[in-house]
Formats: structure tokens, sequence, C-alpha cells
């Protein structure tokens, strides 16, 4: 190996990465065209941050395209940039001309994981162990994600769950085992896994709202103050279910709950729960002094809180039923509302042929919060065009829109639809799930509208992605008449 070239190396060893750069160049200029050089060239741009680094390793892998350490080097700097497509690519090249190279198992293992390729990651990673015959750090944490998205290996799971809880106590373990114990309808083996969420935090964008209380120990005792939240209007209309066995015991006891929401479910909340004070979740230490003193409460010492997804670990899971309602001004105003848009509907088809029965009212939401633009929340969407193109057939049928404004534009792409756009109605979930309530079914992907539709006892239909969130669990266990259509 050239002097140079030799240098050249072990300064990058070394991230020495201008000295690199200079030795490399040094071989370059003699040899254009030496693979190696380019290489490592490439690698110390990259260690400079300069834009040229991408360009040059392509070039490496163009001189030695049969090489897996070239492709495996290219890979790791295009995932590095962000470019996760092209270094999948080029994993698989290297695996192609190496199909025991270590790193690259790992690498791509874990983008295929996250790419929901399950199979093909647990393939990987189970051929990784055994070239090493060990497990890496949270090797058996990813092992246990993929068997627990695969019928035929969910044997597996919870012993790799349990293999590196063992070793390191991790909370994302305890969250992806919670969801798998979950998805199969262990509900009580999963609680105490569950209520480990806020401890892995930012990995899940899940937050504790914290009322400076200290946490409740699930005691009932008379002149105590219980402070209930949780993050997510989803979660929070799931676990509002717990809430009317809450309020029973609370009230039994002699102890105020205070449910602390999201400022849109406020009202729906209210109407739902009579003997709870309900405010909105982010409130001021000022404000929450009063709601004490409204409310008839204590001292502070006297007051607990609880996140409302942490009631299952006090309270049985309750049988499938409606429990909210919204409020009665709504459900008059909505009533009027659908009222008005018939009879509009009516008037435009005055030349058409009546149809032999009233028209069905189909509620359709196809996309989730479009604030939201994790790659999780937006594979839940179904495409409008492909929602139009089987619902344009449908006989005798009336569609609502029963998106926000925020998704007005969807409605472009589905102009032979029959849509009615009631966004403009739609100002908190209230109003929302009074409009459903006129609606005879609802269909809708997985976001909070579908957990609004299904708490209130509507026909919901549900379009799930391959696969779904745990709470469809046999689609009717949190809700009485909800079905679902899987991927």
């Amino acid at each position: 190996m050239p002097q140079h070239l030799e240098s050249a190396i072990q300064a990058l060893e070394k991230n020495q990465y201008a000295q690199a750069l200079a030795e490399a160049n040094a071989v370059l200029a003699a040899e254009p065209n030496t693979a190696l050089a380019v290489l490592v060239s490439g690698l110390a741009l990259h260690g400079l941050q300069s834009p040229d680094a991408l360009t040059t390793l392509k070039h490496a892998v163009g001189l030695a395209p049969t090489d897996p350490q070239f492709h495996y080097n290219y890979a790791v700097t295009l995932q590095h940039c962000g470019h996760t497509d092209l270094a999948m690519v080029h994993y698989r090249a290297c695996l192609l001309h190496d199909p025991s190279y270590p790193n690259a198992l790992w690498n791509y293992g874990e983008l295929l994981r996250l790419r929901e390729h399950f199979a093909l990651a647990l393939q990987l990673f189970d051929k990784l162990e055994a070239i090493e015959k060990t497990k890496r750090a949270k090797m058996a944490h990813r092992m246990a994600v993929c068997c627990a998205r695969l019928p035929t290996e969910l044997w597996r799971a919870d012993d790799l769950f349990k293999q590196q809880i063992a070793v390191d106590d991790d909370a994302l373990t305890h969250w992806e085992y919670a969801l798998h114990l979950l998805g199969q309808g262990r509900f009580t083996d999963a609680w105490p896994h569950y209520a480990k969420r806020f401890d892995a935090g930012a990995a899940i964008s899940v937050y504790r709202t914290d009322f400076s209380c200290p946490t409740w120990d699930g005691q009932f005792a008379c002149g105590r103050l219980i402070v209930v939240g949780e993050q997510g209007a989803g979660d929070e209309l799931l676990f509002a279910a717990f809430v009317p066995g809450l309020l029973a015991k609370a009230q039994a006891s002699g102890m105020q709950v205070v449910l602390a929401c999201s400022a849109g479910l406020v009202t729906l909340f209210q109407a739902s729960f009579g003997s709870a004070l309900v405010v909105p979740r982010h409130i001021s230490a000022a404000d929450f002094i009063a709601t004490q003193a409204a409310a008839g409460g204590g001292m502070p010492g006297e007051t607990w809180q609880v996140m409302l997804g942490d009631l299952p670990l006090f309270l049985p899971k309750p049988a499938p039923t409606a429990y909210l309602q919204p409020a009665a001004q709504d459900l008059a105003s909505m009533k009027q509302e659908v009222l008005v848009q018939q009879q509009q509907q009516t008037r435009q088809n005055l030349k058409a042929p009546a149809p032999r029965n009233l028209p069905l009212k189909v509620g359709l939401v196809c996309s989730a919060n479009p604030a939201v633009a994790s790659a999780n929340r937006q594979s839940r969407n179904v495409p409008p065009r492909m929602l139009q193109s089987y619902a344009q057939n449908w006989p005798d049928a009336q569609f609502f829109s029963l998106q926000t404004a925020e998704h007005q534009a969807a409605l472009a792409h589905m102009p032979d639809l029959p849509v009615v756009d009631m966004s403009h109605v739609l100002t908190d979930f209230s109003r929302t799930a009074a409009l459903m309530l006129q609606m005879d079914v609802i269909v809708t992907v997985c976001t909070s509208t579908a957990n609004l539709a299904g708490a209130l006892g509507c026909d919901t239909r549900v379009l799930l992605q391959q696969h779904g969130d745990w709470r469809w669990w046999g689609d009717t266990a949190w809700y009485p008449r909800a079905r679902c259509y899987r991927q």
C-alpha cells in the first residue's frame, strides 16, 4: 500500500480529517482512479462536513462496485445525511457481495424494522446473532418488536422483551412490550409496562403533564382531590372509558375529581361527566388553586394527580359501551345543520329520480391531523382518490366530511363524490360528536375521530394500516359498534 494511502487511513481512523484528505489527494494526484483513496477522500470530506462527500463516495463505489466495504461506507454516510432510501439500497448491495457483513446486517436490519419489513429484519438479526454468538446492545428489543408483528414468531416475542428488560430495564422496551400485550388483548399484563411510557419520553413523543402534585396511589379517601390528565386527544378519548368508574368510586368516598383535558374536549367532557370539574389541561398555578377552591378541595397536600392512561392500574377495564355524549345545545344545532344540508341537496337533485330509500348519511375522515408529520401518523391516511374510487358507486348515499378546515384541500381529490364539507361547524369535539350522531355510519382512518365515534356508540368503520393500533384488537374490545378493515 502506498505510504500516503496508509497515512490517510491512519489519519481517518483518528478522526484527523484534514490530514486524511491531504494524504488521499496526494495519492489521487498520481493515480486519479485509486478506488480506496477516493473512498478515504469521501469519508474525510464527510468528516469535514463538505457537500462534496456524497459525490466523492458515489464515485468510489463506481470504481469498486463489487466491494462490500465501499457500499457499506457509502450507505452509512447516506443514512447520516438523511438519504435513508438510497442508504438501504447500498446496505443491500453490501450484503449481496458479502452476506455476512456484520454491521450491514445490523444497520440494514434496523432500517427494515423501522419500515415494518419485520420478517426480513428478523432474518438479518438472527443471522447476525449466529455469526457473533451473542446479542448486541438493544438487539433483543429489536428482535422482539419484529416477532411481535409476525404471527409465526409471536411465541418468541415475550421471551425477547423480558431478556431486554432484564438487561437494562429500558423504558422503550417496556413501551413496545406493552403494545405487544395490548395488541393481543392481554390487558392486565400490559398496564404495568404501559405505565412506563413517559420514561421513554421523546423517543415515542409522549410527555407527562405535571400538575405539581404527588402521584395518586389508587386510594379513595374523603376530602382528597385528584387531578386526571393525559396527552393526546385520541388517548384522552379512549381512556375516558375509565372515568365513569372513577367518578362512581370517588363520589361514594367523598373525593373530588378534576379532569384536565385538551381545550377542544372540555365541553364534551363536561356534558359526559357531570360530577367532575373539567378544565383545560394547560392551566396556570393560580388557576389550579382556584380550581381546587371551586371544587371544595383541600390543601395542596391532599391533592393528587394521575394520568388517564394509568387508571387501568387501579380500575377494572369497563365493558365496551357508549360513554360520551355532546352538549345538548350542540346536538340541537347539528340536527338543524344536517337538515339544512339535506334540503339543499334535495333542491340540487330535483331533476334526478327519487331514491328508493332515504339517503344513507356517511361521515368521512380520510386523514390524521396534518400538523403531525411523523411517518407513522401519515401512514394511517387513505388517499382521497382511493376513497372516492370505492365510495362513488355506493347507491343512495350522502357523504359528509367530518374533517376540520386543515383538511379541506383533500376534498379537491374527490370531485366525483357528493361530499358536504362540514368543517365550518367543527369547532370542538362536542360539536363533532353531535354531528357524528346525525350520521348512519362513520368511515374513518385511525385518528382521534375514530375514538370519538367509537366512544359515542356510532356505527364506526375504521380503515387500518397493515399493523393497526393496539386499541383495535378484536374490533369491539373498547367500542361497542366498531368494525375494522385491515390492509
